[in-house]
């Protein structure tokens, strides 16, 4: 299997450029940011009034009461499994993943060895809708990925699986490749092959 040139690799997406180009829904980012001050001026946000003096901004004010609805409750903090939840599925990350994250974080504050956790392990890039996963979820994840952010931006881009330091490229609606990948990224993590 062929890993990405550090062309393909200087070429990947931002999240910010899928979240101007409007199809991911929000965007977490901080205020040295670029970009910072034009979406101040021109998207609704919330500071997360974390650490980082993140702001999340989103595409509609009902994006954003919608989310604040749902997490008023909750400590805002990334590694509150609830507030995670509900940060990975407004950033536009697939539901397994985000289950995947939750799991991955809540393991990893009971004490949990890393090597148990890092098992299985992969990262998806896709358009600058960036996130962790595991190899199981792999094809149906960016099948999913493919459905729901069928942009003409997007289907230009080039895509990632990651595994650790490595980047293997993926074209867009290229299931071929996509199950190649999962089988070659399956012997190279020592796991067997599900049918």
């Amino acid at each position: 299997m062929k890993k990405a040139t550090q062309q393909e690799i200087a070429r990947k997406v931002a999240a910010e450029s899928a979240f101007l180009a409007g199809y991911k829904p929000a965007l977490d980012v901080r205020p040295n940011f670029r970009y910072f001050d034009y979406l101040k001026e021109n998207y609704p946000y919330i500071d997360e009034q974390d650490k980082y003096q993140n702001h999340l901004f989103f595409q509609t004010t009902q994006q954003k009461d919608e989310f604040l609805t749902r997490t008023e409750h909750l400590d805002h903090h990334a590694m509150n499994p609830a507030y995670a939840r509900e940060l990975g599925l407004v950033l536009g990350y697939p539901q397994k993943s985000v289950d995947y994250f939750v799991w991955y974080i809540t393991e990893e504050t009971k004490g949990t060895q890393e090597s148990t956790l890092e098992e299985g392990k992969i990262g998806i890039k896709y358009a600058g809708i960036d996130f962790a996963s595991h190899i199981d979820l792999l094809i149906e994840e960016v099948q999913w990925l493919w459905n729901t952010y069928d942009h003409p931006f997007a289907r230009e881009c080039i895509s990632f699986v990651r595994v650790e330091d490595d980047l293997y490229r993926l074209e867009y609606g290229n299931e071929e490749q996509l199950k190649k990948i999962e089988q070659y990224l399956r012997k190279e993590l020592g796991l067997t092959t599900v049918a």
